[in-house]
């Protein structure tokens, strides 16, 4: 392990690509400005951690990183994830909370090993709907993703104790948090009747809270 964290850093050398064995780096609360490219040549990390820097890209080659199990850029500048990151089979957390991020891609939700994925306070405003196909529904509420066995009416009966069983939070099997997104729903509309038809139709968007 390295750990490299306030120290002001603006670049990493290149050099740093000699530490062969290296497993975890933390480059944490710093000031680097672009994505250390030496660290795409340590062949056993696995744990990489940037978050509170000042990075605005990451390279499409950060899937050279055969073995990376975390990716933490969280608290940076991104305008989004490079799509070569569905490609990393390995990752099982990604925190990119807290960048400028306004879309995600669909096969995120591929990733075989992920178990956690953080994407709150970017400003993202729809999410792929095939992520409600693998993780079930979006509470915007809880700002996370439910899980396929997620039961509403159970879940606050258990959160208010009323029957075992935890809190009543997400039965997914990988933890994606969304809180923080201007994220905006469709309420459905149901079509008049002729019976009802001087009644009105509701709200047409809600704002996540």
């Amino acid at each position: 392990m390295l750990r490299l964290t306030g120290n002001q850093l603006r670049s990493l050398p290149q050099s740093i690509s000699a530490l062969v064995n290296l497993v975890t780096l933390g480059l944490d609360n710093n000031s680097l400005s672009e994505f250390p490219v030496g660290v795409l040549m340590l062949p056993k990390l696995e744990h990489l951690w940037l978050r509170q820097n000042k990075i605005t890209v990451l390279p499409d080659s950060i899937d050279e990183m055969a073995l990376l199990k975390t990716l933490s850029v969280s608290s940076n500048r991104l305008n989004c994830l490079p799509g070569c990151i569905s490609g990393m089979h390995t990752l099982e957390n990604i925190y990119a909370n807290g960048n400028q991020i306004s879309a995600v891609a669909d096969s995120l939700c591929s990733l075989p090993s992920l178990k956690e994925l953080n994407l709150g306070n970017n400003s993202i405003t729809v999410f792929p709907s095939v992520w409600t196909e693998m993780w079930g529904p979006l509470d915007l509420e809880k700002g996370q993703y439910m899980g396929h066995d997620y039961d509403p009416v159970e879940a606050a009966r258990k959160a208010k104790g009323d029957i075992p069983g935890g809190d009543g939070g997400s039965t997914a099997k990988c933890k994606v948090t969304v809180m923080g997104n201007p994220v905006t729903v469709d309420e459905p509309v149901d079509e008049p009747s002729l019976h009802d038809a001087g009644a009105g139709v509701g709200e047409e968007t809600r704002p996540c809270e």
